[in-house]
């Protein structure tokens, strides 16, 4: 990825946490992000303290909510919803942004676009 020039412009990220930990140890400049598929007994937050150098936690949209995003951003952690509903559900989108996620994703990212545009948002 150093060679080809796309470390600075990605995101590495993973379900399996000690892999980016390595990352991490190997490629100080990478940016990583852990990913979480579903709720755990632990808040992400305390085991994304633990991989130092992370930037975001990447959830399942509805693991999503206002506190944690708060919570993240006090830590100068960036919060991504993965995983929204096909068809987009404008509601669930704009839920989302009113919690103050800094990314979304979806599997037509020009559907999702779209409707941020229409209502002001990028």
């Amino acid at each position: 990825m150093r060679a080809s020039r796309l470390l600075e412009r990605a995101v590495l990220h993973s379900f399996d946490h000690p892999t980016i930990a390595r990352v991490r140890s190997i490629a100080p400049d990478a940016r990583a992000a852990l990913l979480y598929t579903g709720p755990n007994l632990v808040d992400p937050l305390a085991i994304a303290r633990t991989v130092p150098g992370i930037i975001a936690v990447h959830l399942r949209w509805h693991w999503v909510s206002r506190e944690l995003c708060g919570a993240a951003h006090a830590e100068g952690l960036r919060v991504h919803a993965y995983g929204i509903p096909e068809p987009l559900e404008r509601e669930v989108v704009l839920r989302l942004a009113d919690f103050g996620v800094d990314s979304l994703s979806a599997d037509d990212p020009g559907a999702l676009v779209k409707l941020l545009a229409a209502e002001g948002l990028h």
